[in-house]
């Protein structure tokens, strides 16, 4: 009777942590992660095909990162205003700060990818700018949460 006693513990322990997972799961900041996730997944397919294709067929490394990023920015932009930030309205100083914040992940992206290259000797993109993801993501992530798409203050001039 005990073990009978025991395993309804563990099976009703398991059933409250999978609410407790599911709950927090729901919760804005760990939605608002994932759907960057999937946008920036859809983002950077874009970006790492086009560098790789067009690296590939120029060997002009700062071109082809430029062509990816034109892609990917255009995607994420988008995508992070309207689904990840659903930021409401469109006003000159976000867009004014998404520019900068794309400007400055281009150089820290070019930068991480050439010190890759360098570093595994390798004359080719692919591997490298995937090696680079991680890092551009959490940077991009950060300035677009708490720089290009913040609420700004009711009192805030436009």
């Amino acid at each position: 009777m005990r073990q009978v006693d025991t395993l309804n513990k563990v099976s009703k322990n398991k059933r409250n942590l999978k609410l407790k997972i599911i709950d927090y799961a729901k919760q804005p900041r760990i939605v608002q992660i994932v759907l960057f996730g999937i946008v920036g997944g859809l983002s950077t397919i874009a970006d790492t095909l086009i560098t790789t294709m067009s690296y590939r067929f120029t060997k002009d490394l700062a071109l082809s990162v430029l062509l990816g990023y034109i892609s990917s920015l255009l995607i994420g932009y988008i995508l992070h205003k309207k689904v990840t930030f659903k930021s409401e309205h469109m006003n000159k100083s976000s867009l004014k700060r998404y520019s900068v914040a794309a400007v400055v992940a281009y150089f820290v992206s070019l930068f991480i990818v050439r010190a890759f290259m360098y570093a595994l000797r390798v004359d080719d993109a692919f591997v490298p700018k995937l090696l680079s993801i991680p890092f551009v993501a959490l940077f991009s992530f950060l300035l677009g949460k708490f720089w290009v798409f913040r609420e700004e203050p009711e009192y805030a001039l436009k």
